[in-house]
């Protein structure tokens, strides 16, 4: 159990990080579009890793229902910030 929430909170650490890179790209691009270009690619990767993550936490937990409990609440909670971020991306374009 302790290991899956570490894997939670790495997934948390990815998400504030491609947060915080689309949020650059958006101050950045009408002054610096090259820059904004990688702000943006950065958090793409960042949003990457939190999958991989993801996928990886899902598979640990297999058949612990309490787990599966917890790990569902988080993952509902990690999937709308995701979202949001994607949003942006989208909005980037």
């Amino acid at each position: 159990m302790e290991c899956i929430k570490k894997i939670a909170m790495q997934i948390i650490d990815e998400l504030m990080d491609a947060q915080k890179y689309i949020d650059e790209a958006k101050k950045v691009r009408e002054d610096y579009p090259a820059l904004a270009d990688l702000y943006k690619e950065l958090s793409a990767e960042e949003l990457g890793h939190a999958e991989r993550l993801h996928e990886q936490g899902s598979q640990m937990i297999g058949d612990d229902h309490d787990a599966k409990i917890i790990w569902d609440w988080e993952t509902e909670r990690m999937e709308k910030w995701e979202k949001s971020i994607k949003v942006l991306h989208e909005m980037s374009r």
